[in-house]
């Protein structure tokens, strides 16, 4: 799916010291070059833990914790309504929450892109960066590009002998406009989001209204 990188690139001699480019080619092409969206969960990251920065990995767990006690609320108060469907939340919380579980916020990603190149590493300052770039084809009958590409800029550092990733930043280019955004700040705000989730459930039951049908005349 994706491109892969040379890793047999040249390498500047101030770096020789520096674990291989190839582990760091690695932990990109792991997160990144996959042909699905993957929440975020505690299945899902076990895998990936050993590529994050004994930061990144602190801010992570911080979000698996907040999600884990919003999905333990959930379930108890379900279990009281007798309410057996997973997709079940409270109305007032089920599009965000759901939204926010369904995507991939170590990829920015809440669809799967058309294309996905991973550029060569880049040695600089003792930092490893690559670039990955996720397109996304959409053509409007008039022959309209409705598409748009984002960049990932991941920087990785060397930590106990190996590199891992230490920063994400997104840039998002679309309808002739561009945002911004960096991995940190996505978690940062959908932990926020989870926390208030949480203080959003009830403690008790919550009346489940069922539609009546319709009276003939």
């Amino acid at each position: 799916m994706g491109f892969h990188p040379n890793v047999d690139s040249e390498v500047p001699r101030e770096s020789a010291r520096l674990p291989p480019v190839v582990g760091g080619s690695e932990a990109v092409e792991k997160v990144f070059d996959i042909n699905r969206v993957r929440p975020l969960e505690p299945a899902s990251f076990q895998p990936l833990r050993r590529y994050f920065s004994v930061r990144q990995q602190k801010r992570i767990d911080q979000f698996l914790a907040a999600l884990n006690q919003l999905t333990v609320k959930r379930n108890c108060l379900a279990d009281r309504m007798g309410i057996r469907q997973d997709w079940w939340w409270p109305a007032d919380l089920n599009l965000d929450v759901r939204a926010l579980m369904k995507s991939d916020p170590l990829t920015d990603r809440a669809l799967v892109p058309d294309e996905v190149r991973i550029s060569d590493p880049t040695v600089f300052d003792r930092k490893l960066e690559i670039m990955v770039e996720d397109r996304y084809n959409e053509i409007a009958r008039d022959g309209t590009d409705l598409g748009g590409t984002k960049s990932s800029r991941v920087t990785l550092i060397p930590e106990n002998g190996r590199w891992v990733i230490d920063s994400i930043v997104f840039t998002v280019r679309q309808y002739e406009r561009m945002t911004v955004t960096s991995l940190a700040q996505i978690l940062d705000r959908n932990i926020k989001q989870l926390r208030l989730a949480l203080r959003k459930i009830p403690r008790g039951e919550l009346e489940v209204r069922t539609p009546k049908p319709a009276s003939g005349d």
